[in-house]
């Protein structure tokens, strides 16, 4: 497991015979569109199922998706803290089923 993944310290029972870590940018702009139109415990409700039946064991996501960001391409700065904002809310939500990994690097 990576320092700096969001993990699901629960989904210890996957199928695969290795580690599943799942990298994927659009993660991070799903759970802020969701949580704009009213929903709550995006990670939890919609992303831990999957990967748990997926075996997934971490998750390392990131905004870095351009074309996609809500707020438009042109308002990088903007985009990445409206992502994280909405990220860290969800996972406050998450009563401890998602947290945030930090390497020892950042002091943690």
């Amino acid at each position: 497991m990576s320092d700096k993944t969001i993990v699901a310290p629960d989904l210890d029972k996957g199928t695969a015979a290795f580690p599943v870590i799942e990298m994927y940018s659009i993660i991070t702009i799903d759970v802020a569109r969701r949580r704009e139109q009213g929903e709550t415990k995006v990670l939890e409700r919609v992303f831990l199922p999957k990967w748990k039946e997926g075996g997934v064991k971490a998750a390392f996501v990131t905004g870095d998706s351009p074309p996609q960001c809500p707020l438009g391409k042109e308002f990088p700065l903007e985009n990445a803290l409206f992502l994280t904002q909405a990220m860290l809310q969800d996972i406050a939500e998450s009563d401890g089923r998602v947290v945030i990994g930090y390497s020892a690097v950042f002091g943690r």
